[in-house]
């Protein structure tokens, strides 16, 4: 049987994109995890299949704070490279709670395994979470200009000689941004900063090796279906994909 959804209009088998699941609750107090509909559906209009990845322990990540939560066993290990392997490409999402340990596993195995990563938001201090020792997240002091619904919040400079800055084409972007935390710094020796806001914040990283393993602050897959910029982002990102296919 052949599944002519998984096929581009040319016949190419689409990637299979692995979004990390968030926790959530329902208006009945029922816990579930779901991805962000803007997500799935900015995946889908620039030619990926998305599907959603789950954490495998037994553990109410609702109500827990990471450091509640037990390390990941071999086993649940193991269950989450199963779920990864399946996957051309993981987008590590925002969140308006916190990253788990199956984030940071995820990433991490992606990582090893070559496969393209992009972060988005909070899934972008998870990316430098994993090449940096110490604290490095901070909350943003006094006034937070950084977190709006508005459709732009403020520019970001594109920093010149990077592959962002070859994707967009441009040295200036203005963006949207729902965050309350920053990355004051990375490993120099692995990512490079792509991207700074107007008043000196990380907002984009990605690897100086060139896998691909990229960074955003802000929210593209928000912004897909009227800019222009947002769109060459998670296209590029989908165009690594691809060279995963067999077929």
């Amino acid at each position: 049987m052949i599944y002519h959804s998984f096929f581009s209009k040319g016949g190419r088998m689409k990637p299979i994109i692995g979004i990390i699941g968030r926790v959530d609750i329902d208006e009945d107090h029922y816990q579930m995890f779901c991805s962000y509909e803007k997500l799935r559906r900015a995946i889908q209009t620039v030619g990926g299949v998305p599907i959603l990845l789950l954490p495998t322990q037994q553990v109410d990540y609702y109500h827990l704070s990471n450091h509640e939560i037990e390390e990941l066993t071999e086993e649940e290990e193991q269950d989450l490279i199963q779920e990864l392997v399946l996957c051309d490409g993981l987008i590590i999402p925002g969140g308006y709670r916190w990253f788990t340990n199956f984030d940071l596993f995820l990433a991490k195995e992606a990582v090893k395994r070559k496969i393209p990563v992009l972060g988005i938001c909070a899934g972008m201090q998870v990316l430098a979470i994993l090449e940096t020792e110490g604290q490095i997240i901070e909350k943003i002091k006094g006034n937070d200009p950084h977190f709006s619904k508005e459709k732009y919040v403020h520019p970001v400079t594109i920093v010149p000689h990077t592959h962002l800055s070859k994707v967009l084409g441009t040295s200036t972007i203005k963006v949207n941004s729902r965050h309350r935390y920053v990355v004051h710094h990375v490993n120099e020796e692995v990512y490079q900063v792509n991207a700074y806001s107007i008043d000196g914040y990380i907002e984009g990283i990605e690897r100086k090796d060139g896998q691909y393993v990229m960074g955003v602050q802000w929210h593209p897959e928000s912004m897909v279906q009227f800019d222009s910029y947002a769109r060459k982002i998670l296209e590029d990102f989908i165009d690594e994909t691809r060279k995963l296919k067999k077929v």
